[in-house]
């Protein structure tokens, strides 16, 4: 039976962050919760997370087994506080990093086929990228002898192109009579992990490896490295929805979240940012500089250019959302229409209901949250404001600039206004008040 080790009790220092490393979000969600999301195609028996205590008020422990690593020694520490946690039952462990959020469930299923007693991910280096601070595999015939670390190696080792990408598949036997040889005999007073491979190797076990693309292992440590990897996984993201016929027009300016779903034939404009849980059906558009989050756009509706949808947003078939409309929890019926300039918070918008520009709908007193519904057909003239709850009722018409306090009959006519008063030539006095 197969077991995943996570290695996630960093302190991660370089971030400069009150928040967990492994917490800090690439494409809206967690590191972590990429390489948990990553290992459960796995299928796998048991997930441990080695963590620390600043990690646990921050994750849902139903995720996997959370064990702290007290005095945290290095990643050789790090595998033996985990295993007397294992389930009795598994005989092979996948060991990987938390901070790795762009390795993928496919690289894993290769890893997890493998057959040798140690399996090692490594990834071949070229170029300028030879000089990076990743370990090194000294390889002998089809065997992996040993690792070195950048810091311990010498400088023929650091020109070695295959390094070591800290993603291994390793027998439960093996760990178990490797783990206690370890020593902290290093420049960096650590039991490594990689010192498993050299005495495996000479116990005359087998040891391989298998290469991977090098974007996968890339480990973040700082926030210039979170910046890194969330740009190589929203290029990831906006090749797979293009491949899926969603069209991007300036793809390298619009930012998925992992969840995004989009259909055929949707369209995206340029400088559109996607929240959490947005589905986006056949034909929608969305247009230029929208920020949309928790939101269903069904087929053919329109949305912005400069719109926010956000907290639990529903556009029915053809509903339209345009300049500098900003919508929260609501729903907005087949046809409706919201043109220009608009808030409409805590509503129901009926079909084919027109919302003219300005138009408000006052849904907080300071103390609670308050519904507005507004009826098919119904038209409510620009710059008009709903103190909810109100219910305007269908076909009914709302003059230009209401205040509009009182339900409203299905088919009546309501405004509210002061009467205009005229001063005849007043403008002259007015500016003569006030010349020099």
């Amino acid at each position: 039976m197969l077991g995943i080790i996570i290695l996630a009790a960093g302190q991660g220092t370089r971030m400069k962050s009150a928040l967990p490393k492994v917490m800090h979000k690439v494409a809206g969600i967690t590191m972590l919760h990429h390489v948990l999301d990553a290992t459960k195609p796995l299928a796998p028996e048991q997930i441990v997370v080695v963590a620390s205590k600043a990690l646990l008020p921050y994750v849902n422990q139903k995720d996997a087994d959370y064990i702290i690593q007290e005095n945290p020694q290095g990643t050789g520490h790090a595998v033996q506080c985990a295993l007397q946690y294992l389930k009795p039952n598994i005989t092979e462990v996948i060991i990987l990093c938390g901070d790795t959020p762009l390795i993928t469930p496919d690289t894993l299923h290769t890893l997890k086929k493998s057959k040798a007693d140690v399996n090692i991910l490594s990834m071949y280096l070229s170029g300028d990228d030879l000089s990076k601070a990743y370990g090194r595999l000294i390889i002998e015939g089809n065997s992996v002898s040993r690792i070195v670390e950048m810091k311990e190696a010498t400088n023929g080792e650091k020109l070695l192109p295959y390094a070591n990408a800290g993603v291994y598949k390793v027998s439960i036997t093996i760990l178990k009579t490797t783990l206690p040889l370890l020593t902290n005999n290093n420049k960096s007073k650590e039991y490594y992990l990689t010192d498993i491979v050299r005495l495996a190797h000479t116990q005359k076990n087998s040891t391989s490896y298998i290469l991977g693309e090098a974007d996968e292992f890339f480990g973040v440590n700082s926030k210039a490295d979170l910046s890194c990897a969330e740009q190589i996984m929203q290029d990831r993201l906006r090749a797979q929805h293009m491949h899926n016929g969603v069209t991007l027009i300036d793809p390298k300016t619009v930012f998925f979240s992992m969840d995004t779903r989009a259909e055929p034939d949707v369209t995206i404009h340029p400088f559109v940012t996607f929240g959490p849980n947005v589905t986006l059906k056949t034909g929608a558009i969305v247009y230029q500089s929208c920020h949309l989050e928790n939101a269903i756009l069904h087929q053919n509706t329109k949305v912005g250019p400069f719109a926010h949808l956000r907290g639990d947003v529903e556009l029915l078939e053809k509903a339209e959302i345009g300049n500098f409309v900003e919508i929260k929890k609501s729903t907005i019926n087949k046809g409706a229409k919201i043109k220009h300039l608009s808030y409409i918070g805590d509503a129901t918008i009926g079909i084919k209901a027109n919302i003219g520009a300005g138009v408000i709908t006052c849904n907080y007193n300071g103390f609670t949250k308050s519904q507005t519904i507004i009826g098919d057909g119904a038209f409510v003239g620009s710059n008009s404001s709903l103190i909810a709850p109100v219910t305007i009722h269908r076909n009914s018409i709302i003059g230009a600039g209401s205040t509009i306090t009182q339900n409203v009959n299905e088919n009546d006519l309501v405004f509210t206004r002061c009467p205009q008063t005229t001063k005849e030539k007043g403008a002259i006095k007015f500016k003569d008040k006030y010349k020099n």
